[in-house]
C-alpha cells in the first residue's frame, strides 16, 4: 500500500491469538514526499486516517477478490489498542463507528 496524492496515518494491528503482539498495532505516515510503502500481513487488522486536508490517493495490492461477506473490523478507537490518531474529531464512516472493540471480535480474529 502506498499514498501517492496527500497523505495518510496507516495503521495495522496484530489480530494473531497467541501472538506475543497480539492487539498491538504498528503506525506510520505515508505520503507522495516520504514515498514509503506498507505492506499488511494476513493476522493483521488494517486501517487508515487521511491527513491530508486536500484529497488523498492511496493503491492497494491485494492477494484476494473482494468479499463483501468478509468484511469486517475493530472499532478504530478501541482503548485497549490506544491508536494515537494524531488528530481530533475524526470523522469515520458509519459503518466503522458500529464496530466492536477487539476482545468483543470473535468471528474473525486469527
Amino acid at each position: 500500500m502506498w499514498c501517492a496524492v496527500g497523505e495518510i496515518l496507516d495503521i495495522a494491528v496484530d489480530i494473531r491469538r497467541g501472538s506475543p503482539t497480539f492487539g498491538k498495532f504498528s503506525a506510520v505516515i505515508l505520503n507522495a514526499e516520504n514515498r514509503k510503502q506498507v505492506y499488511i500481513p494476513e493476522g493483521f487488522a488494517h486501517g487508515f486516517l487521511t491527513l491530508s486536508k486536500e484529497d488523498s490517493l492511496v493503491y492497494f495490492l491485494v492477494n484476494k477478490y473482494y468479499n463483501p461477506d468478509a468484511e469486517s473490523g475493530i472499532h478504530y478507537n478501541d482503548e485497549d489498542i490506544a491508536i494515537n490518531w494524531q488528530m481530533d474529531n475524526i470523522q469515520a464512516l458509519p459503518r466503522d463507528e458500529e464496530l466492536q472493540a477487539l476482545k468483543d471480535c470473535h468471528d474473525f480474529i486469527y
